[in-house]
Parts: C-alpha cells; sequence; structure tokens
C-alpha cells in the first residue's frame, strides 16, 4: 500500500538517487538542491512510500509570478502565490502502475485541502496555482490530473524544449457529481447513482455528514455515493438516500468504481478496496 506524506530529511539521499535515475545528468538536480528545496519548502516536498521506503516524489517551491522563468527556479519566495514544481519522480520499479497519477492528485490535493481549511483570507490566496514544465512525451501525464499547457516554456534547462503548464486552484476547490447508470447496455437505461469524489479533508470535514444528505436531497436519485482516497485504489464510501444514509448499496458502489476508474483516480488495472460503515 502506498502512503503519501512529507518528505523528512533523512530521506533526500534516497530521493536524490531516484532523480539521479529518472533524469539526465543536466536536469538532474543536486542533493543539495533536494535538501535546500526540502528546508526551504518542506511542505510542497512530498514523497510516496512503500513500505517505509520511498519509491517516488514530487517538490516544488514558490514563486512571485505567475510564469516559469530560469531565473525564479533557483530561489523559494515565502510570501510567493504560484506553487512551481521542479520534480515528479518513481523509481523504475514502480512505474507504470498509476503511481505518477496518484502522487500527483495527492499533491494537487494537499494544496486545495490547506485552501479550503484556511480561514485566513491572506493565506487562503496563497497558492492561486501549480506551475511546471514538462517535455512533450510527459504532458499527457500532467493534462489527464488537471493540468493545462500555456506555451512553449523560455526555460533553458538541458538540452530539451520544454512546454509550460498550469493548474488552477480556484476552479479545483468546486466540487463536482456524476451521474452513472449501473447495470445499463445503453444511454437512459440501467440503475442511476449519484457519484462525488472528495478529498480526504472534505470527507471529515466537521458537517459533512450533514451537507452530504443535503446534496442526496438535491440530486434526488436512490442513492448519491461519495467517496475519498486512503490510498492507491483504496477509497472510503458512504451511501445516502435522498432521506438517510444506507449501510449499502450495490448499483452505487459500481457507479462509484465506474467513476473512479474513468476519471483517472485509479489505475484500470488495479482492483478497488472500498471501506465503509459495514467495513471492507
Amino acid at each position: 500500500m502506498v502512503e503519501f506524506r512529507e518528505v523528512a530529511s533523512d530521506d533526500v539521499a534516497a530521493a536524490h538517487a531516484l532523480e539521479a535515475a529518472s533524469f539526465p545528468t543536466d536536469e538532474a538536480a543536486t542533493i543539495a538542491q533536494l535538501e535546500q528545496r526540502l528546508a526551504d519548502a518542506g511542505a510542497y516536498f512530498l514523497g510516496a512510500y512503500v513500505d517505509g521506503a520511498i519509491v517516488g516524489f514530487a517538490n516544488g517551491t514558490l514563486l512571485p509570478e505567475r510564469a516559469v522563468t530560469t531565473e525564479a527556479l533557483l530561489a523559494h519566495d515565502p510570501d510567493g502565490s504560484f506553487l512551481c514544481i521542479h520534480s515528479v519522480v518513481v523509481a523504475a520499479s514502480h512505474r507504470r502502475q498509476g503511481f505518477a497519477s496518484q502522487m500527483l492528485r495527492a499533491y494537487i490535493a494537499r494544496v486545495v485541502d490547506a485552501q479550503l481549511s484556511c480561514t485566513n483570507m491572506i493565506a487562503l490566496a496563497h497558492v492561486q496555482a501549480l506551475l511546471l514544465v514538462a517535455k512533450p512525451a510527459l504532458v499527457q501525464l500532467y493534462v489527464a490530473v488537471g493540468f493545462r499547457v500555456t506555451r512553449l516554456s523560455p526555460v533553458v534547462h538541458g538540452r530539451d524544449a520544454w512546454l509550460e503548464l498550469i493548474f488552477d486552484s480556484t476552479p479545483a476547490r468546486r466540487v463536482g457529481v456524476a451521474q452513472v447508470d449501473a447495470f445499463a447496455r445503453r444511454p437512459f437505461e440501467g440503475n442511476p447513482a449519484a457519484v462525488v469524489v472528495l478529498t480526504p479533508q472534505q470527507f471529515d470535514a466537521p458537517g459533512a455528514a450533514h451537507w452530504m444528505q443535503l446534496v442526496a436531497l438535491e440530486r434526488n436519485l436512490s442513492e448519491t455515493a461519495f467517496v475519498t482516497p486512503i490510498a492507491a485504489a483504496e477509497f472510503r464510501l458512504r451511501w445516502f438516500k435522498p432521506a438517510k444514509e444506507v449501510d449499502i448499496c450495490g448499483h452505487a458502489t459500481l457507479a462509484a468504481a465506474h467513476t473512479l476508474y474513468e476519471d483517472g483516480h485509479c489505475a484500470e488495472s488495479s482492483p478497488i478496496r472500498f471501506y465503509t460503515r459495514s467495513k471492507a
């Protein structure tokens, strides 16, 4: 099971080994650069751990402007409103298993959650967007988790050209609702259910159950499912009818699984495990 958490200083050497194995020499960060990023912006240095060992990480620093430049990449501005992701790295042994997408989603959710939970208006607007530069071959990975391409980057880093991408935080705060027809062979058949994917903080927020009940009432379907990730391919799940919460619902569970696979929250090759009030 993969766990996402802030990278500890003891893991920087292992993180650097992953970095060096993943990038050409003229692109890889040095161990000193990783140590500096951890010291300056540790909250934005997220690791993926399996059995206690780091198998991937993403890190970033804050910029004052909504654009990535060579100069801006060299320093961290603690008052900056734009988070620039420097590295997204996964160990070779764990690639092509959905780890990078899961880690990016966890990284984004960490930033969005911090904004959602903050009552200080200055801090609420602290990270307005996430930025990064990527080679064309990797653009689809970032687009799949919500980034969009803005321009050919002016950054000179190594030999290759880079594209600049952005993820706007404001739309990410909005909660979407999907409607899925389970057991259907063609459109407008089957058993309809609504599915709402939440961050863990939204799922456990004070008053969340009351809010879920109101959403289910507004959707007015037989069931509305609410899910949130625990780890890769593991999710908590609650079902609500328009009038009350229920302990189990088969077609809404299928609808939730379909949504998680279809929207890229889980690798299609991975069986999903749900945890509910009646356990797993």
